[in-house]
């Protein structure tokens, strides 16, 4: 549903200060005019408290009875100062009844406006109320989050310290495998030179046996 016209605040400053002026110029019913001026520009003031964005249509209904009331305000007293001192005084007095009514209407206007602002002070403790949920909400996300990180690094720690003692364990089996090929080496080694030692051994017994048999012969 749209809204209706929407009510610039600027608009109702111009009108109370329209008010307020003409007011000063009103010679009688002094008092009565400077509480009109006094009620005018304290229904401004609450009206500046309503938000020009995002405005509710409750809001907007509420500066438009404002403005419905200043307007009508704002044409009576620029006929109570319009002519002569002597017709102002007499205007002064023939308009008593629509200052009644001016009252009353500011009355009306300012309850209007409180309602108004309750509803809009409601609906930004609720908008807070749901800011403040969703903010709690997350940090218990995050809270959640950084519990099963921190869960994960404790388990990568733990694989870590796993995998350097199975690094340790198998650089000390390569040191240990390193070391039996040395020594398998060097009995090979030792191998090769006793065969060799047996091979001179068998050459030289060969030789003799040769000596042995040319002398028999």
């Amino acid at each position: 549903m749209e809204m209706a016209e929407v009510i610039p605040l600027n608009l109702i400053h111009s009108l109370v200060q329209s008010i307020c002026t003409r007011c000063q110029e009103v010679k009688r019913n002094d008092k009565q005019c400077k509480n009109i001026a006094l009620r005018v520009q304290k229904l401004e003031e609450m009206s500046r408290s309503i938000k020009e964005k995002k405005r509710r249509e409750n809001l907007n209904s509420a500066l438009l009875k404002v403005r419905s009331v200043l307007k009508p305000a704002d044409k009576l007293l620029k006929n109570c100062t319009n002519g002569s001192m002597v017709k102002r005084m007499v205007k002064s007095y023939d308009y008593q009844e629509e200052f009644n009514k001016l009252n009353q209407a500011l009355s009306d206007a300012s309850v209007t406006v409180c309602n108004a602002l309750h509803e809009q002070l409601e609906e930004e403790k609720k908008k807070l109320a749901q800011k403040e949920a969703k903010m709690t909400q997350m940090e218990a996300e995050m809270a959640k989050m950084e519990a099963e990180m921190a869960q994960m690094k404790a388990k990568m720690a733990q694989k870590e310290v796993k995998m350097a003692q199975m690094e340790e364990e198998m650089a000390q089996k390569e040191e240990e495998m390193a070391q039996k090929g040395a020594e398998m080496a060097q009995m090979e080694a030792e191998i090769a030179q006793m065969k060799a030692e047996m091979a001179q051994m068998r050459d030289k017994m060969a030789q003799k046996e040769v000596k042995v048999a040319l002398k028999e012969a």
